[in-house]
């Protein structure tokens, strides 16, 4: 078991290294960036640096792997993930439950804006909270490969309800694993988390399980952020 199984993480805005160029490219601006986006960008980068609500947590738990119905088991709970998802978890003896957010500001934030008919400020600020989600993630991540390492053990990716044929509804049985209000995240009847710019995922942990670079080729999903995790 591990030494430390469960751990919540806070965020500073410069920890997560959330660079203009990043928010431009998933605004579709590969260069020459016109000069109002830019200075938008900017605006609210410095809005979005004086937040201190960015989170991550994980806790890590023992894992069953049932191959004959592709699917995880843990604390008795059961995840349907699917054939293409249930083999990056083979050889996990473990798992990470892990979630990251953004916070509920910018959420509010961008709806204010596009309330005032400032469509544009809100569409960027939308796409710097989900940003900032996903560096958390990608930090809460880390800090797991880090703890599992001094055990001389391997962390695979981060998938997640939702991801390819898993069916998102079973974030519930995510959830109902984690405490209540877990990293001030709450999840509704429709499988929403709340604030919105939240994320969850389970990370296989083992000696021999296998971290792939770019997990996105596997999945047919074109409409996802993090097909541009290239950008992050």
């Amino acid at each position: 078991m591990m030494t430390t199984n469960m751990e919540k993480l806070s965020f500073r805005y410069q920890d997560l290294n959330v660079k203009p160029e990043i928010i431009a490219a998933l605004m579709g601006y590969k260069e020459d960036i016109p000069a109002e986006i830019n200075e938008i960008i900017e605006s609210e980068l410095e809005v979005a640096s004086t937040i201190e609500e960015f989170r991550g947590a994980y806790l890590i738990k023992d894992v069953k792997l049932l191959k004959t119905n592709s699917q995880l088991e843990v604390d008795n709970v059961r995840f349907n993930v699917g054939k293409p998802t249930w083999k990056f978890y083979e050889h996990s003896e473990q798992v990470a439950l892990i979630v990251s957010t953004a916070g509920e500001f910018i959420s509010k934030r961008s709806r204010q804006l596009m309330k005032d008919d400032l469509l544009l400020e809100g569409y960027v600020v939308d796409i710097i909270g989900s940003v900032i989600c996903e560096k958390a993630a990608i930090r809460t991540w880390e800090r797991v490969k880090a703890i599992c390492s001094l055990e001389n053990k391997k962390v695979t990716n981060r998938y997640y309800p939702g991801y390819c044929n898993w069916d998102i509804v079973e974030q519930h049985s995510l959830f109902s694993l984690l405490p209540e209000n877990f990293c001030n995240i709450q999840l509704t009847e429709s499988a929403l988390m709340l604030p919105t710019k939240s994320v969850s995922g389970i990370i296989g942990i083992g000696p021999n399980v296998v971290y792939r670079e770019n997990a996105c080729s596997n999945c047919k999903r074109v409409d996802c952020i993090y097909r541009h995790k290239k950008h992050y």
